[in-house]
């Protein structure tokens, strides 16, 4: 996966210039807060546990297209129709969903084109606070152990949870 960011796009905030390393560290760690990739845009196939219902919630905040959703239950895969997204990730469908672990198979295209501008001074934060040390002979860095992510209120507008 593309990266999140990229030490030139931290230039400028406390702690630069950050090593493709350290950037490449402080971005997983959002992601992994944040619960999806974010950046940049992907097309992927996700297979989704389903539980049934009008409602079909996808991993992402910012579903950009769908081209094709699929039923995963019968022993051949079936094109489902009838469908209506919303770019906040979610997809409803009058008949509702086939219910089951990997029942539904939806291709998507999500994610913001590039890294939203909000979201550098926490990725920057967390870059400048997995630096333990640094020497420049050599090149040798020493990362902190804490998957922690500071900027929790910025955050929390990317983070996927429970919703409708």
């Amino acid at each position: 996966m593309q990266p999140l960011v990229l030490p030139s796009d931290l230039d400028g905030f406390p702690g630069a210039p950050f090593s493709h390393a350290v950037a490449t560290a402080a971005s997983e760690a959002v992601r992994r807060e944040c619960g999806w990739h974010i950046a940049p845009q992907v097309t992927q196939t996700l297979t989704l546990d389903v539980s049934g219902g009008p409602v079909l919630i996808l991993p992402t905040l910012r579903l950009v297209s769908v081209s094709e959703v699929r039923d995963m239950t019968g022993d051949e895969p079936r094109v489902l129709t009838g469908w209506r997204m919303s770019q906040a990730g979610m997809l409803s469908r009058r008949g509702g969903w086939p219910s089951g672990f990997g029942a539904v198979e939806v291709d998507v295209v999500h994610g913001y084109e590039q890294c939203p501008p909000e979201l550098l001074p926490v990725i920057a934060s967390s870059a400048h606070r997995r630096v333990r040390q640094e020497s420049m002979g050599g090149r040798s860095v020493t990362f902190v152990d804490d998957d922690t992510v500071a900027g929790s209120s910025i955050l929390s507008r990317f983070r996927l949870g429970p919703r409708p």
